[in-house]
This record gives structure tokens, sequence and C-alpha cells, in this order.
């Protein structure tokens, strides 16, 4: 997230969702050694899985080791019967990341075109988000 530009969660985020979701959180994780190398974050229901999160460390991004967990996670998710794997949002131009979930069945599905709303709600939320960022990065600098 922090390679994006986003502003991670806190571990209290992911304990508190936990708590709250308790048997549908599913995580997945590879580890060398005593290590964590890399790890999944989903939840599940009946026969639909979500991935929220997932976590590498760069130095063995060279193994494919996001490729990896993701395989055995669908594999498992498929096990379960599981129809239906979400790999979560992306940006549209975002060709790397798009290619890298079409190589595991990913359909692009557009949520919603921008230029589907007018111009005055494209400009009062962009600056909505942007307004939101840096409330974020600001409150970050004061913990």
């Amino acid at each position: 997230i922090r390679r994006l530009g986003g502003i991670p969660k806190s571990e209290e985020h992911f304990v508190r969702l936990g708590k709250f979701l308790e048997d549908s959180v599913v995580c997945f994780s590879a580890y060398d050694g005593d290590v964590l190398v890399v790890c999944n974050y989903a939840i599940l229901s009946d026969d639909y899985a979500t991935l929220v999160l997932n976590i590498s460390d760069k130095k063995y991004w060279s193994s494919n080791i996001n490729d990896r967990l993701y395989d055995e996670f669908i594999t498992w998710a498929i096990g379960k019967g599981v129809r239906f794997v979400d790999f979560g949002p992306g940006v549209f131009e975002d060709e790397s990341h798009n290619h890298f979930k079409e190589g595991f069945g990913a359909v692009r599905r557009t949520i919603i075109n921008k230029k589907q709303i007018n111009i005055l709600k494209r400009v009062r939320l962009f600056v909505a988000e942007k307004a939101r960022n840096l409330r974020l990065r600001f409150s970050k600098l004061m913990v």
C-alpha cells in the first residue's frame, strides 16, 4: 500500500475486523523458515471469497511468491465450494496489476465510468478525496 502511495490500515483495524467477522476471515501465509514472506487476507462467505489484502516481502518477488499464494488460495477456495473469488478493486489503467489478476482468471468489470458522472460531482468528489487524503496523512504525522 505504501509502494502505491496509500496509507496502510493499522494492525488494530485487522484485529477488530477479525473479532467482528470471526471465522469468515482467512489468512494464507508462506514463510521462509520463521520469516513471513507473503500473506493473503480474505473474507469468506458461503460461496464467495474477497481478497482484502496481500502483503509480501519485496526480496521474494523474483520467486513469484504472490502468484504461488494466489494459486494456493484459489485451490483451497474451490475445495471449500467457493464459486467466485473477488480479487478486489483495481485501476483500469494499471495494466501490470490487471494482467496479474487476469492470469488467475479474473475478468475486468467496470464499476463506474467517470464519464457517467456530471462534471460538478466529479470536481466535488475529487476535492473531497484530496481533502480526505490530506487529513489521513496529517493524522499519521500527529501520532
